[in-house]
């Protein structure tokens, strides 16, 4: 089976991506108003979701509802305190040297529409950039915004929400508008048009990481075939593009697991000849989600995934949704790179050093070099100045 990244984008979504993000830069609100008309069919009067409506849309949530993504929202806010860096100094030779954390001033959430709406996106974009002290967060969703998104958000405290679907919504996140305010930071999936909208805007504004159609890759050799089988199916109906992939050494189980998965012609399954092949093919793929079954010992070896689910009973949709482990995660290789989001993409580590007269001495010696191989006359003076004190 050959192994090979996503085509994220083509030449007439550039084009047409392109063509969106010039629009909103030159018309603002304007532009985004067209857009919701010719690609949504809705007359916008305003941008801006009323903080009465996204109040309204919470209450009217069912109990069960409304527990639910409370206590999805904990186990994420559990998660992303964990991973919260720390700032650290030390002293060293006459100099301190150290790093002081900040978040990132303003974040911006796109929340695409579809079939069902993805009240999850909202949690596992928003907790972490709150937890990590974000002032501003606001997010962006399509004109026929779904209630149980809006609800997700009063739910988070979040009362900036915007009518704003598409490449639409990523540009003007990245210029700001008459109503929509410009960001440091873009997160959250979408269609081809949304990732490379992001792609085409990075370095104006950051983004989180692009992503392609959901991958799985389940690894056993004991295990039981129709909890195998839900695991790929699982993934697999995200889209016809989805990658779901079994791996195991067993050719009885392999069969076992083909029958069980045999109306979705997008699940393949491989056969390799030992674990050291199951581990090379692992971190060849870099799967967004690794399941290992019963291949707990495979652990240490495992050098490249977004998110790995051990034993039987970590079924990814727990990851997916509550268990606390963010569900934005790399595709198409990406996981050879980079983690999933967390706390840390909203915190920036600022590098401070303080230098005191005996150290500025010593480190002379070794920068005036330096700055002489370089040819940096300046540079050297600088450091000669405090040397000669």
């Amino acid at each position: 089976m050959k192994i090979e990244g996503i085509a994220f984008t083509n030449s007439q979504v550039e084009r047409t991506a392109s063509g969106i993000i010039k629009k909103v830069e030159c018309e603002g609100d304007k532009a985004l108003c067209y857009f919701a008309k010719k690609f949504d069919r809705v007359e916008l009067k305003a941008l801006k979701v009323p903080g009465k409506k996204l109040k309204s849309a919470f209450e009217k949530l069912p109990k069960e509802e409304k527990k639910a993504l409370k206590a999805a929202g904990k186990n994420i806010e559990f998660f992303a305190r964990k991973q919260m860096p720390g700032a650290w100094k030390a002293k060293k030779n006459g100099f301190t040297a150290g790093e002081i954390l900040r978040p990132i001033e303003t974040v911006g959430v796109y929340v695409p529409a579809g079939k069902f709406p993805l009240v999850s996106s909202v949690l596992m974009n928003c907790i972490p950039a709150k937890i990590a002290g974000v002032k501003r967060i606001i997010v962006c969703t399509p004109p026929k915004a779904d209630k149980k998104i809006l609800a997700a958000c009063w739910l988070l405290g979040i009362k900036e929400v915007f009518l704003a679907g598409g490449a639409q919504a990523i540009a003007a996140m990245a210029f700001g508008t008459e109503s929509i305010p410009k960001v440091c930071k873009i997160v959250g999936p979408g269609n081809a048009f949304v990732m490379e909208a992001k792609r085409q805007l990075y370095g104006k504004v950051d983004i989180d990481m692009p992503a392609g159609p959901s991958e799985v890759l389940v690894y056993s050799n004991k295990g039981k075939a129709d909890w195998i089988a839900a695991e790929l199916l699982a993934q697999a109906e995200h889209d016809e593009s989805a990658k779901s992939v079994f791996l195991t050494i067993s050719a009885k189980l392999a069969k076992k697991v083909r029958t069980e998965t045999a109306r979705k012609p997008n699940i393949k399954v491989k056969i390799v000849n030992s674990e050291k092949q199951a581990v090379d093919f692992i971190n060849a793929m870099a799967p967004e989600h690794l399941v290992l079954f019963d291949g707990a010992g495979l652990l240490p070896r495992i050098r490249n995934a977004g998110s790995i689910f051990v034993g039987k009973y970590s079924a990814v949709a727990f990851g997916d949704y509550c268990s606390g482990s963010n569900h934005v995660l790399p595709t198409g290789g990406f996981a050879k790179a980079r983690g999933g989001l967390s706390v840390r993409d909203f915190v920036k580590a600022i590098a401070v050093q303080e230098v005191a007269e005996s150290g500025a001495k010593k480190l002379a010696e070794i920068g005036e070099t330096i700055a002489e191989m370089e040819g940096l006359k300046e540079h050297k003076k600088s450091m000669e100045l405090r040397r000669k004190v």
